[in-house]
């Protein structure tokens, strides 16, 4: 990442020179021959590997199937299965060429419901822009040193994820509460680890029920990780996804093995999507034994992530701003100088339907509307992405209607700062940005103000 950013740097194309010239430093290979710093260059890169994530441009660099480009705090790879033999094999082909959009009907009927939104949130830019890698650490998208050490924190537990000793256990604990998913997943989780779930094993034990066999395979005692894991009807739901079938060639002793090996093994937006999938199990298997309408078996992983992704969206959602933290004059319009106009744009989102929508007006010096425009557009996973898109939106709609003087006015410090300064960012609506201070330059007169 420091390669890609610095890349007027003497020490750069020293190196890429040397060990590099045809290809990029993440595809750069060993040699034996290196110098120190080369040599400790690559030892960190498996950690920017692992914590980039690309930002879509023209979409020819990024592999649909191979690459991590879903901006969801989540999963950042793809999980819909790849058709056979699928043509589809860039980013670039799931976008129209002519309107820089996303091809909608391309999207929707190669990937999984809940993973096309997602897909269809990414912002793009109106003008070819080439790919780019950024960190996924930081809201930013540059590394940050604190951010690539918790990132090394999480790969890194302890070598025996099996232990039950109380280091181990507390570990365990320790992971499980840090999880950001519904506080009665995580406690579901907890009594899992514990083994403290009503399984029939359990209750046959208290001799409560007199068979502990699973009601579904009617072949094995039903504990907690066969009812969550290991039943041969659930194999559909967890060879869905790559790193559950990479954990199915092995045999765990218990559940609490298990989610020592997944934490052990992989970050953590996996671990909550694991989190999420053997809670719904676990309640479609009680709705089963209470003889209610089920889910179809193979609708519980993109039900799970559904579920999980609509939790994240709620705890991203910031309250509304109190009244008191202004003074009243300044929630108050302001009319611009004697012969001008001001655009007001802003944005909101609608949680229910995973949308988002834009909003722009146009008046003059007497308070009169000019003009207005109203949009909903798919969310684009930030609040801050929403301003950009309604910024863009404002600064296209003057210029098409031909208005020339104009002062913007937005309420979003972050995005206002970004225009005015007329700096590129890393961020995965950097695109917008460009592609409004760009807009801007065609008009005569830009001020931009909160």
């Amino acid at each position: 990442m420091l390669m890609t950013v610095t890349t007027r740097q003497q020490s750069q194309r020293v190196f890429k020179a040397k060990y590099f010239p045809r290809c990029s430093i993440l595809e750069a290979k060993h040699h034996s021959r290196g110098s120190f710093a080369w040599k400790s260059i690559m030892g960190a890169r498996q950690l920017i590997q692992n914590g980039s994530i690309w930002r879509v441009g023209d979409g020819t660099q990024i592999q649909i199937w191979e690459d991590r480009w879903l901006p969801t705090p989540y999963q950042h790879s793809i999980i819909s299965p790849c058709p056979l033999n699928a043509p589809i094999t860039h980013v670039s082909q799931l976008i129209d060429p002519q309107t820089r959009a996303w091809n909608q009907d391309v999207v929707r009927s190669t990937f999984l419901p809940f993973e096309a939104e997602n897909i269809l949130g990414i912002p793009l830019s109106h003008t070819r822009q080439a790919d780019k890698l950024i960190w996924g650490g930081t809201k930013t998208g540059d590394y940050a040193v604190h951010s690539g050490y918790h990132l090394l924190l999480e790969e890194s537990h302890s070598n025996d994820p099996g232990s039950s000793n109380a280091v181990s256990q507390a570990q365990v604990w320790k992971s499980i509460w840090s999880l950001q998913i519904p506080h009665k997943v995580r406690h579901f989780l907890w009594r899992a680890c514990h083994d403290s779930l009503p399984t029939r094993k359990n209750l046959h034990h208290r001799h409560i029920i007199d068979d502990p066999k699973c009601p579904n395979c009617t072949v094995s005692i039903e504990d907690t990780y066969h009812a969550l894991w290991n039943c041969k009807n659930l194999q559909e739901v967890w060879k869905a996804t790559e790193w559950g079938r990479k954990l199915k060639g092995s045999h765990y002793v218990d559940f609490m093995e298990l989610y020592c090996a997944i934490n052990h093994t992989f970050r953590t937006e996996e671990l909550q999507i694991f989190a999420m999938v053997t809670w719904s199990i676990w309640y479609r298997r009680n709705r089963q034994r209470l003889n209610h309408p089920l889910e179809e078996i193979h609708r519980l992983l993109p039900r799970s992530i559904e579920l999980l992704m609509e939790f994240h969206r709620v705890q991203d959602d910031l309250p509304p701003r109190p009244a008191s933290t202004r003074p009243a004059c300044n929630a108050q319009w302001k009319p611009p100088a004697e012969g001008s106009y001001k655009a007001n744009f802003d944005g909101a989102i609608f949680a229910e339907t995973s949308e988002a929508g834009i909003g722009v007006i146009i008046r003059n010096d007497q308070g009169n509307v000019m003009a207005s425009l109203s949009q909903r557009i798919p969310y684009p996973h930030s609040v801050a992405a929403v301003e950009v898109y309604a910024a863009r939106s404002a600064t296209q709609f003057a210029l098409d209607l031909g208005f020339r003087d104009l002062i913007f006015e937005g309420d979003s410090l972050q995005i206002i700062t970004a225009l005015q300064h007329h700096s590129s960012c890393n961020t995965q609506y950097g695109h917008p940005i460009t592609d409004t201070i760009t807009i801007a330059q065609n008009l005569f007169l830009v001020i931009l103000c909160m």
